[in-house]
């Protein structure tokens, strides 16, 4: 069918979160990003310091309304991904 053979079911809907990375890391920023994009509510993700900013670049370029202010990355989850 083209999708692994595993099903991950939630008893809650997924609640936005503020996250204060311990270190900078592009990898975990982008993970807790993307899980924003299914959860209720804002999601943000401040840095320690600036890390590479490919996963907002690519959400932007779909049309994602993600905000950034110094070392925050913040969105809201919900919206719509569009794509040509």
């Amino acid at each position: 069918k083209g999708t692994p053979p595993v099903s991950i079911a939630g008893s809650q809907q997924l609640k936005g979160i503020q996250y204060d990375l311990p270190m900078a890391s592009a990898q975990v920023k982008s993970g807790i990003l993307l899980a924003g994009l299914w959860a209720e509510g804002e999601t943000s993700v401040t840095e320690p310091e600036p890390t590479r900013d490919h996963t907002e670049r690519m959400l932007r370029a779909f049309g994602y309304d993600v905000k950034t202010e110094g070392n925050k990355i913040s969105l809201v989850g919900g919206g719509k991904l569009v794509g040509t």
